[in-house]
Parts: C-alpha cells; sequence; structure tokens
C-alpha cells in the first residue's frame, strides 16, 4: 500500500503519528496478511503549488504541480522496486486520507498514473479535483502580492 498523509497539502509529514498510515499495517497483522506500507513525503504549500513554466514533462506536456510531480515519481518508484522488497508491482494500492484521499482522487482521473496502482481508498475526504485547477498567472502573482505585503509588513 502506498499511504498519502493528510494535512490540506499545506503540512504533514509521513512521520506524523496520526499521517503515517500504520494503522493499515496494524489492521494486516491482526489479520495475519502479508503487508508492505509505503508512506511518502511530497513538497507542500507554496514548495509545491507554486505556479512554474518549466514543469513540463519529456513529452511537452505541463506538470500541474510539483506536489503531484512528486507523488507520481513516488509511484513509479514503487513499480520499479516494490519487488525488491517482496511486493507484487500489481498489487499496489493508492491510499489516502483527508487532502490524502484528494491526492489518490487526482491519480484516479490522471492518465499520467494508468498502471501504477490498482485498487484505491479514499478515506475522509472526496474527489474535487477543480479544487486544484487555477490559472498560474493569478497564482503567481496572488502569491507574490502576498509575499511582498509579509516582507513589506515584517521590515517596515
Amino acid at each position: 500500500m502506498l499511504w498519502m498523509h493528510g494535512g490540506g497539502l499545506q503540512e504533514g509529514s509521513s512521520t506524523q503519528i496520526i499521517y503515517d498510515g500504520l494503522s493499515w499495517r496494524n489492521a494486516a497483522i491482526l489479520a495475519n496478511k502479508s503487508f508492505i506500507l509505503v508512506s511518502i513525503n511530497y513538497r507542500l504549500n507554496v514548495f509545491g503549488f507554486f505556479a512554474q513554466s518549466a514543469l513540463i514533462d519529456d513529452n511537452g506536456q505541463t506538470i500541474a504541480n510539483r506536489t503531484f510531480s512528486d507523488q507520481l515519481m513516488a509511484m513509479k518508484w514503487i513499480q520499479d522496486n516494490i519487488g525488491y522488497f517482496g511486493g507484487d508491482k500489481n498489487k499496489v494500492t493508492l491510499a489516502g486520507q483527508s487532502r490524502g484521499s484528494q491526492s489518490v482522487c487526482i491519480h484516479i482521473i490522471s492518465p499520467l498514473s494508468v498502471d501504477l496502482f490498482h485498487p484505491a481508498i479514499l478515506e475522509s475526504g472526496f474527489c474535487d479535483a477543480t479544487s486544484y485547477m487555477h490559472d498560474k498567472q493569478c497564482t503567481t502573482i496572488s502569491l507574490s502580492t502576498t509575499l511582498v505585503l509579509l516582507f513589506t509588513e515584517l521590515y517596515a
């Protein structure tokens, strides 16, 4: 299972107890099943969503943002390497909680994620791809303005 933590895509980490996904591992132990849990970190907040024209893949397609690009790279790594840990790349379950489940939803509908996972679990979240569809220029201007105002307030 590949676990994506919650935190509103603003905060959180796979090492935080509330977001570490260990409840899934514990359930597998109780059911006497083998289980591999992969919990990833990815860029959040401005580091993940700052609009960049440089985010274009090898085929000339725009990658929506660095957050989902990081997640996609982790999914590809798992496909290439899970066998070394005793896992089956054809049985990777993608799961997430809260905004992590919205990330899962994005990967369900993304053509870039095809065949990187098979079942999916959305826990305490909903599919709302439109919340990630913003005009890049407006986002950049809005963020830049906010940072200038913050800088001015702190150092004026």
